[in-house]
């Protein structure tokens, strides 16, 4: 159990507000509806200090400089992911929210709905494989997909990983991802 008394909060504070600059150098002043680099470290902190266990630290595992600069860049990673979907300020004059509302339309529906189809043709009568396609619906796009993909389907995140790998090793699905614009989004 680590030691909790002995950490210097005001150095840790610094360190993570500086990791925490380096990281949305490149982003708005302020980006996800208004979160500032001042925003990641408090929530950094505040999760460290709620965990009962301090999310999993020990000192064995290096210095908590290192972990927390960790659990801050996952922070700004999940802050960033919505940011692409809505950024901006509702102060601002020239926010960037899109400028119809985000619900598919039926040409949208229709177009996904032939790729997954086209999908389900490529990798045939391999069931795990469209298990996962079908799984990907259910989750919501948070930061571990991987995980929630496992939740959805009974399975372990590792055997997840190995699945999209063969998907993506599939030629068809390959020329499918192309052709749909979905890069390797998958």
């Amino acid at each position: 159990m680590a030691d909790f008394n002995s950490i210097d909060f005001k150095r840790l504070e610094k360190v993570l507000f500086v990791k925490a600059v380096a990281v949305v150098r490149d982003a708005n002043r302020s980006f996800d509806m208004g979160v500032l680099a001042e925003d990641l470290v408090k929530e950094t902190l505040t999760a460290f200090l709620e965990s009962s266990n301090g999310l999993g630290w020990s000192e064995k595992q290096g210095s908590l400089e290192t972990f927390l600069g960790g659990v801050l860049l996952n922070k700004a990673r999940t802050h960033f992911r919505r940011d692409k979907k809505i950024a901006g300020s509702l102060d601002d004059e020239n926010h960037s929210f899109p400028t119809r509302d985000g619900r598919p339309t039926p040409e949208d529906e229709f177009e996904s709905n032939e790729f997954v189809e086209k999908l389900y043709e490529a990798v045939g009568d391999d069931t795990d494989l469209r298990d996962l396609i079908t799984a990907v619906d259910l989750t919501t796009g948070a930061h571990n997909v991987n995980q929630e993909l496992a939740d959805a389907m009974g399975k372990m995140p590792r055997e997840v990983v190995n699945l999209k790998r063969r998907l993506m090793k599939n030629r068809r699905v390959l020329e499918l991802l192309n052709i749909y614009g979905k890069g390797q989004a998958v």
